[in-house]
C-alpha cells in the first residue's frame, strides 16, 4: 500500500543506507548514516540514533552513502583539506564508519543520492544531472549521464540500491 507510519521525530542524517548482515549487526543488514561526521546506527523500530564511530579528517558527509555486500562503501563528503570546492567521494569501513580511502573530487557539488550497481557507483545530484563514477587503479573517472530533455526543474535527492547489487559486471 505504501503507506507510512511515523515512528520518531528529531534530526537525522543526510546520508543513509542499509549495510549487510554482519556488517554492524551480525543477525540482519542494518540502517546506517552520518550525521556530519559521526557514523550512526538508527533503529527502523524506534528511530533511535546509536553513535558507532567517525570518518575522521575534518570531513562531513555531504549527501549520501551506498554499502554492497561483499564490496566496498562509498560516502560523498565535504571538509578537510582536499574536499572544499566540491564533494569527494570516499570509501569507508562500514563496520566503524572510519575512512578508508579518500578517491578525490567527484568534480560536482550536492551529490545528494548515491546507488551501485556492478562496479560501478552511479551519483545524483541537486542539479538534475546523473553520472557513473567508475575505478581503474587507484584513479576515480566520472561521466555523465544523459536524462532526457523532456524534464524540466529535476533535482535528486537521495538514491538507493541493494545490498545485494553484483559487484563485477558481467564477464
Amino acid at each position: 500500500s505504501a503507506s507510512c507510519t511515523k515512528i520518531a521525530s528529531g534530526t537525522f542524517p543526510n546520508s543513509l543506507s542499509f549495510v549487510p548482515k554482519g556488517t554492524v549487526d551480525a543477525n540482519s543488514e542494518a540502517l546506517v548514516g552520518y550525521d556530519r561526521g559521526t557514523y550512526v546506527r538508527i533503529d527502523t523500530k524506534s528511530g533511535q540514533k546509536t553513535n558507532i564511530g567517525s570518518i575522521g579528517d575534518g570531513l562531513e558527509s555531504s549527501g549520501d552513502i551506498v554499502s554492497v555486500k561483499d564490496g566496498a562503501t562509498f560516502l560523498t563528503v565535504t571538509g578537510g583539506a582536499s574536499c572544499s570546492a566540491t564533494d569527494c567521494l570516499i570509501e569507508v569501513n562500514p563496520t566503524t564508519g572510519a575512512l578508508v580511502k579518500n578517491w578525490g573530487s567527484i568534480g560536482r557539488s550536492e551529490v545528494y543520492g548515491l546507488a551501485f550497481w556492478a562496479g560501478k557507483v552511479y551519483g545524483f545530484d541537486a542539479t538534475g544531472e546523473l553520472f557513473e563514477v567508475s575505478f581503474d587503479g587507484d584513479a576515480l573517472k566520472t561521466t555523465a549521464i544523459d536524462v532526457p530533455s523532456s524534464t524540466t526543474n529535476l533535482a535528486f535527492w537521495g538514491a538507493g540500491s541493494t545490498t545485494s547489487a553484483p559487484v563485477t559486471g558481467p564477464k
